[in-house]
Parts: C-alpha cells; sequence; structure tokens
C-alpha cells in the first residue's frame, strides 16, 4: 500500500470515531436466525461507545510504537481521554505515514480492516467496479480508478492518487475513455454508465 491510500485509511477510522462519538449508531438488527453467541448489549449505544474506545486505543497503540522506535516523545497516556490521543495519534502519524509503514505493515493492515469492519456492521459498504481506463490526472496515470455507486452519492476514485470523478463529469470520462481505447474493449464505458 502506498504512503497516500494509507493517510486516507487512517483518515477514514478518524472520521468514523467521530461518527461514533457523536451520532452513537447502533449496528442494524439482523434477523433471529441461530448463530454462534455473540456478544450482546445492554444499551444501544454501548457497541458504538466500545468500538470508538478500540479506534482510540489502536491509534494510540501505532503512535506509541513508533515513536519508540523513532526515539521521539512518546504520546500522552493511555488514561487520557480519547478526543486527546486521537488528536495527537493524528498529528504524530499524519506526517510519518510513509515511516510507520516502512517500521511494519501490520499497522496498515489493522487500520484498514477495523476501518472495514465498522463500516460493514454499520450497513456502509457499497459495492465498487474497477475501471480499466488511466486515470486522467496528467501526474498520475495509473489504472486504478474503481466506481462507487450508492443513494446519493456516485463518484469515482483514484487508488493510487486520490483523485475524484463526480457523476456530474461522467460524460467527459466516457468521451477521453473511448476517444483513447486502441484495443477495442467497451466494458469500461459499460461500467460508467450503469
Amino acid at each position: 500500500m502506498n504512503d497516500h491510500r494509507f493517510r486516507l485509511h487512517i483518515y477514514w477510522l478518524i472520521l468514523d470515531w467521530l461518527n461514533l462519538t457523536t451520532t452513537l449508531p447502533t449496528p442494524p438488527r439482523q434477523p433471529t436466525t441461530r448463530t454462534a453467541p455473540t456478544r450482546e448489549y445492554g444499551h444501544p449505544a454501548e457497541w458504538a461507545s466500545d468500538t470508538a474506545a478500540l479506534i482510540a486505543t489502536t491509534l494510540h497503540g501505532w503512535h506509541e510504537a513508533l515513536a519508540e522506535h523513532r526515539n521521539e516523545t512518546p504520546p500522552p497516556a493511555p488514561t487520557t481521554a480519547e478526543s486527546v490521543r486521537i488528536r495527537a495519534a493524528w498529528h504524530y502519524l499524519n506526517p510519518r505515514t510513509q515511516q510507520l509503514l516502512d517500521y511494519t505493515q501490520d499497522a496498515e493492515t489493522e487500520i484498514r480492516e477495523l476501518h472495514t469492519k465498522i463500516r460493514t456492521i454499520l450497513g456502509h459498504n457499497r459495492p465498487r467496479h474497477t475501471i480499466r481506463t488511466p486515470c486522467p490526472r496528467a501526474d498520475c496515470g495509473l489504472r486504478t480508478l474503481t466506481r462507487t455507486a450508492g443513494l446519493g452519492q456516485d463518484f469515482i476514485l483514484c487508488e493510487a492518487c486520490g483523485y475524484t470523478i463526480s457523476a456530474a463529469e461522467y460524460p467527459q470520462l466516457i468521451t477521453a475513455t473511448l476517444d483513447t481505447l486502441t484495443d477495442g474493449d467497451t466494458t469500461t464505458s459499460a461500467v460508467l454508465v450503469q
């Protein structure tokens, strides 16, 4: 994973923390079926509170590990308020994402998986379609575009550079794509207009 993408995952995890601490969402109720024993929360917001605490602990832990590895000032104590630890982790990790990736790939895996799990539990996962067209951004040009469609949101994102194309810009992208296709593959335009 590249530095930009990892920074986005940290950013998204912090947005998850903000969502969980300000709106206290509850996981959608699944139909009653026979399943393995799972933890039942007594209060509807308990899941959100526990998950927000897990996010703060995770980011604080990576802040602490990297600061220790680099022999720099440690983060605030684990007993400090979540908001203080989150803020400190963001200010420390954001400019050092590449150093953290160089130190260990475990950080990327843990942060990405935690964000994905939260999104899944809240029912926010939307299908993404890979588009085999180069990024229109001049300094990128990589074939890493994905289209995410959902209620009220439809956009294309370059997974490499973060360039975003809104639904309103699709006609120009389709025209540019069709003009540059040399192998006769029209699946890209079909995916764009679905």
